[in-house]
């Protein structure tokens, strides 16, 4: 399941209105650039020089800046299908349902033991 689609719907909900001439609704991407407008690239002094952050005066406007970033390409968030893990992942392919192939084992590991155990309590018919 995505969560990229959700999360910036809530972000656009969150986001100004706007002049009532534009009537941006729930879902224009009018309300989203709202947010990302004050965020912007600095120069922050580091060890062996300066580095390019951005800076958001806000939390809501950082996420509005992920959202954004993560809606124009074509990748998505995901919950990982292990149950034992469950974190957010971002995933390129639509295939993708785990974090890694290490986590997808597991999962079918865990699947093919519970169907062995099943099947060893039934009594068979003979």
């Amino acid at each position: 399941m995505s969560i990229a689609a959700p999360a910036g719907e809530a972000l656009l909900a969150a986001a100004p209105a706007g002049d009532a001439d534009t009537e941006a609704g729930p879902g224009d991407p009018r309300r989203l650039n709202a947010l990302v407008v004050p965020a912007g690239p600095a120069l922050v002094p580091y060890q062996d020089g300066y580095r390019q952050r951005l800076i958001a005066p806000s939390l809501l406007g950082a996420l509005a800046v992920m959202a954004q970033a993560e809606l124009s390409t074509n990748s998505r968030v995901i919950r990982c299908r292990n149950e034992k893990r469950g974190r957010l992942v971002v995933v390129f392919s639509y295939q993708s349902r785990y974090c890694s192939p290490r986590c997808r084992y597991a999962t079918v590991k865990r699947v093919m033991r519970s169907r062995a155990k099943d099947r060893n309590k039934k009594p068979r018919k003979w």
